[in-house]
């Protein structure tokens, strides 16, 4: 019986430890799962129109911050107007079309870019025909040929009951590639952290920084699949490199909640103060508050959410 039992314990602890594994490798995927089965996303009014969906605020001459209050999450989206074309950083979750409140602001071609392929990012790509996409191994693979077919979990819109659409990409950008307006160019950075695919778009003349949900107000999220506390802090450093000189505005893809219709502007030492704040934490992890999330204080208005050494790729 004994030569029985020893054979049965060693097959119990390993299953145990392969269990252990594949639930701690995959976390990051079950959290999805469990916060997606637990949650309904909030109704919109059906009576409600185009022009009460979408909150218009003009920044500059050239450029508006276009937000979708009316969404639980507050996502903003950012039109930059050249001389010859215009660009619209993100696109919304897709729940009311977005092209024509674009076009009463604009009458130049439009280039849709998202920020990354999160659901409330890329839900418009749909309406527009110039569609640009950041030129990396992780979104090729993604592709077939010129049309991106995200999977459940780049695109995670299981969440909130909104179904994946193929997105043809009508041109690839190169990491530190332009988009040439007519009268000036933006500049395309690659930021991983928040997603490996996230982006961030300089514009020159007005010295914006437009960060998408890696930098934002709110809540930070780094504890999707893809994200990674490593990634922000060479993200943040890369970004000090490039502009830290210029130290422009930063304008995020989401705003807090205490906000209102502000749009969410941020100065340029929450840079700084994400990279070293982060490192920090790495080095000394009581600094964390809290198990799961992880929850780093950045700045007033400002948190950093992640999970454990999974979110650390």
């Amino acid at each position: 019986m004994k030569r029985l039992i020893r054979p049965l314990l060693y097959t119990l602890v390993v299953l145990f430890a392969l269990l252990f594994i594949g639930v701690y490798k995959y976390s990051p995927y079950l959290l999805m799962e469990l916060h997606a089965a637990s949650h309904t996303p909030p109704p919109i009014d059906p009576d409600m129109t185009e022009e009460e969906y979408w909150t218009i605020e003009k920044l500059s001459e050239s450029v508006y911050a276009i937000g979708e209050l009316s969404w639980y999450q507050k996502n903003w989206h950012y039109l930059i107007i050249g001389e010859d074309s215009a660009v619209l950083f993100d696109v919304g979750t897709g729940r009311f079309p977005i092209r024509s409140t674009v076009e009463k602001l604009t009458d130049k071609p439009i280039i849709a870019l998202p920020s990354h392929l999160h659901y409330d990012h890329v839900g418009n790509l749909k309406e527009f025909e110039d569609v640009r996409m950041i030129d990396i191994p992780s979104v090729r693979k993604l592709a077939n040929e010129n049309t991106l077919h995200l999977d459940r979990y780049s695109h995670l819109g299981f969440i909130d009951q909104l179904s994946r659409e193929p997105i043809n990409i009508h041109k690839w950008i190169m990491d530190l590639g332009k988009i040439d307006l007519g009268d000036r160019e933006l500049s395309i950075v690659s930021i991983p952290g928040h997603t490996d695919d996230s982006i961030a778009l300089y514009d020159p003349k007005n010295n914006y920084l437009f960060t998408g949900d890696t930098i934002h107000r709110g809540t930070i999220i780094a504890l999707l699949p893809g994200s990674s506390r490593s990634g922000y802090i060479r993200s943040m450093k890369r970004l000090t490199i490039l502009y830290g000189a210029r130290q422009p505005t930063l304008l995020g893809g989401h705003a807090a909640a205490e906000d209102g219709k502000r749009v969410p502007a941020m100065d340029w030492e929450v840079v700084g103060l994400l990279q070293s704040k982060i490192k920090s934490a790495e080095h000394d992890k009581t600094e964390y508050q809290g198990d799961l999330p992880r929850v780093l204080n950045i700045s007033e208005g400002i948190e950093f959410h992640t999970g454990f050494d999974w979110s650390n790729q």
